[in-house]
């Protein structure tokens, strides 16, 4: 069954995988350009304050992205999704995916049914929480580095920004348009050093022709959740709030969806989002009439609540089932961050 209304699956389309890294959407460095010195450095030798992003779906613009994710599978290895991204400058855009490479092949292909669903119905949530957007907490938490020479990406000339996190929760890096400031690619690190998501821009047409595109809708009603129960989307469940969060993470968002009977039992969703300014944890719970918790048996009040752990495509989940309630906690840090966090829900 496809869970269509779980922001978190949305985060897990990589069930798929990525390869080589060294090909179409590769950074080139300008040589006789030099870029940068935009932002003045500190005593420290880092940027003085972070720099400010745009974002293509805020634009009249149509892009093409290789967006690479680690297999499971094969070690090393990385799946890589050749997407198109188009959006009319007026909050519309549509994701669409073009063709895939699977860890282990030399070429692209046309992509499963299953990715192509998975890109179909959650578009909506890879473009808002997937992509990256800046938050708060940016000088507190990372320490910024401009490269001095411009890069390009696409035929753009690029100022790239190496970015590392104070909490060792995983360093980035970013190449933004030296003319307008636009996100064209960046890729994310883990605690380990392990690249968890690359996004490069291969292809930008600024004057694109929309006709016949289908812009993208959300599956479900959602609303931001208010503390005062006068939500439109009501939840049948006591919200758990979690006593501890990885360092410099704050509460970003709030949100229901009315998820309601989308499986037996199923309540509507609660879904709040936290984040240190660039890094992204989703805790998301709704209730379970079901009757059925914890590997199929049905569990008595004030029972232990038993934590499943699952990782895809460098996104890490623990998910649980206290009585008549069911818990996700989703992320890119650390398995131990991961259930540090669920733990402290209960």
């Amino acid at each position: 069954m496809r869970w269509l209304f779980l922001v978190i699956v949305s985060l897990l389309f990589t069930a798929c995988e990525e390869v080589n890294k060294a090909d179409a959407g590769s950074v080139t460095a300008q040589n006789a350009t030099a870029g940068g010195g935009n932002i003045p450095d500190n005593a420290a030798g880092f940027l003085s304050e972070p720099p400010q992003f745009t974002y293509p779906e805020d634009s009249n613009i149509c892009l093409e992205r290789e967006v690479e994710v680690p297999s499971n599978s094969a070690a090393g290895g990385f799946h890589v999704f050749h997407e198109e991204l188009r959006a009319d400058g007026q909050g519309s855009f549509n994701l669409e995916i073009i063709e895939t490479r699977m860890a282990g092949d030399t070429v692209f292909g046309a992509p499963s049914g299953d990715v192509a669903i998975t890109y179909q119905d959650q578009q909506r949530y890879m473009v808002k929480y997937r992509d990256i957007h800046l938050g708060r907490g940016l000088s507190l938490n990372f320490n910024w580095t401009e490269d001095p020479v411009l890069q390009q990406i696409a035929g753009v000339d690029c100022v790239h920004y190496i970015v590392e996190s104070v909490h060792g929760l995983g360093d980035a890096e970013f190449w933004i348009d030296a003319g307008n400031d636009m996100l064209l690619a960046y890729t994310m690190f883990d605690n380990a050093g392990e690249v968890t998501l690359k996004l490069t821009t291969t292809i930008i047409d600024n004057t694109p022709v929309h006709a016949g595109v289908e812009w993208s809708s959300p599956l479900v009603d959602e609303e931001d959740f208010k503390s005062d129960g006068s939500n439109t989307i009501p939840l049948d469940i006591e919200v758990s709030e979690p006593l501890y969060l990885p360092p410099g993470f704050y509460k970003k968002s709030v949100r229901v969806l009315n998820s309601f009977g989308m499986l037996p039992g199923m309540g509507n969703l609660h879904v709040a989002l936290f984040s240190d300014g660039i890094h992204q944890l989703f805790i998301a719970q709704h209730s379970d009439t079901s009757g059925v918790n914890n590997g199929g048996m049905s569990q008595p009040p004030n029972s232990i609540t038993l934590a499943k752990f699952s990782e895809i495509g460098g996104i890490r989940m623990v998910e649980g089932n206290p009585p008549l309630k069911r818990v996700y906690v989703v992320g890119s840090m650390s398995r131990d961050e991961i259930h540090t966090v669920f733990s402290s829900l209960f």
